[in-house]
């Protein structure tokens, strides 16, 4: 818990700035935050299971067997069963992708974003994240968190210029989850199955998970820039 503190803290802000981009009154937002962030950490266990997959591994063993000091080799084929089941996390992956589908409506909707601003940038972060993707035995799908930050950045300040800073971060959110869910989890999956794990689990870190995470983060750090930017002009 005291390595994820700094994560907490993130997500906490990203909630509160999300609420206020939504138009929720500011006094209202942290408390709503607050009591969000707390029920997401003790429900950070719940999850629901959406697929299995079935494994068949053929092993052949040699045998060398002495008979009256004749020597022979026999090889003897024996069929292995296992399966993978995959699960998705209730607050890693169904709360993240909730708010994304709200605030890519109330983007698009209410504050002057096009639907292509959307599409754009979570094509193109797909394909980035796919590409980038590694699976690690033992922790699972992993990404370099700096350069996918830096990449997710640039790419959403680019496309989502003109429009407004809440708009801009609220599309950004709406794209990085889509595409983390997509690009990295969905396009990887068979990566991780190779290692024969007995579960899967999507957004299985709950609030740390790179899919509840790294959107809140880049949509705090595009509303930043947005926002310096449009002051600057």
């Amino acid at each position: 818990m005291r390595e994820g503190i700094p994560i907490y803290v993130v997500v906490f802000l990203f909630f509160t700035m999300f609420m206020k981009w939504l138009g929720v009154p500011e006094d209202v937002s942290a408390y709503v935050s607050a009591s969000l962030l707390l029920m997401m950490y003790y429900a950070s266990s719940l999850n629901f299971p959406v697929h299995q997959w079935e494994f068949r591994d053929e092993v052949v063993k040699p045998f060398l067997l002495t008979v009256d000091e004749a020597k022979i080799y026999e090889e003897v084929r024996l069929n292995f069963r296992s399966s993978t089941e995959v699960l998705i996390n209730a607050v890693g992956t169904l709360t993240p992708l909730a708010m994304s589908i709200v605030g890519g409506f109330v983007a698009v909707t209410a504050l002057g974003a096009s639907i292509w601003d959307v599409v754009t940038l979570t094509s193109f972060l797909t394909f980035v994240y796919a590409r980038i993707t590694q699976a690690i035995r033992g922790k699972g799908l992993g990404v370099p968190l700096a350069k996918v930050v830096g990449i997710t950045v640039v790419a959403s300040l680019a496309i989502t210029c003109g429009i407004t800073p809440k708009a801009a971060a609220l599309v950004t959110y709406a794209s990085t989850v889509l595409a983390t869910l997509i690009g990295i989890d969905l396009l990887n999956l068979r990566k991780v199955a190779i290692f024969r794990s007995k579960k899967v689990i999507i957004g299985g870190m709950g609030v740390t998970d790179a899919i509840f995470f790294l959107p809140a983060l880049t949509a705090l750090l595009v509303w930043s820039f947005a926002s310096v930017l449009a002051c600057a002009h």
